[in-house]
């Protein structure tokens, strides 16, 4: 969330497309110690609107080139109705727990490998819990 003077805005990203991915794209996950694998759907694109948190309206306006624009991959989410969602939308850690994404025939990280990105993790834990 963002503070400014006039309001506190959150950013919401719109889907306004999707884009059905070949079979074998991949998201690796760190979650709670424990890799987790979801398969890639597609991609989506979404562009960007900044929110008033108290209004739930858009509060910016696009410039002459437009909304910010991204394309994210999507998976189906269990709580969510199986439906498509970003990597990063309405999960605990804000997508922080994503690790990877992996394209077909792509192998997936090393045990060792693994380990490494998780002491890196706590390692960045502890010290931003120190700032």
């Amino acid at each position: 969330m963002t503070m400014s003077a006039r309001t506190e805005t959150t950013t919401w990203w719109n889907t306004v497309d999707f884009r059905e991915a070949p079979p074998g794209w991949r998201v690796v996950s760190l979650w709670q110690g424990k890799r987790v694998v979801h398969h890639v759907a597609g991609w989506l694109i979404q562009d960007r609107y900044e929110l008033d948190a108290e209004a739930d309206k858009v509060v910016d306006t696009p410039d002459e080139m437009g909304r910010e624009r991204r394309v994210i991959p999507g998976i189906c989410a269990e709580g969510y109705g199986w439906a498509v969602v970003a990597i990063d939308e309405n999960l605990e850690g804000g997508g922080e727990e994503n690790w990877v994404v992996l394209a077909p025939g792509e192998a997936e990280p090393t045990a060792e490998a693994q380990e490494a990105e998780a002491k890196r993790r706590a390692d960045a834990a502890a010290k931003k819990a120190q700032a």
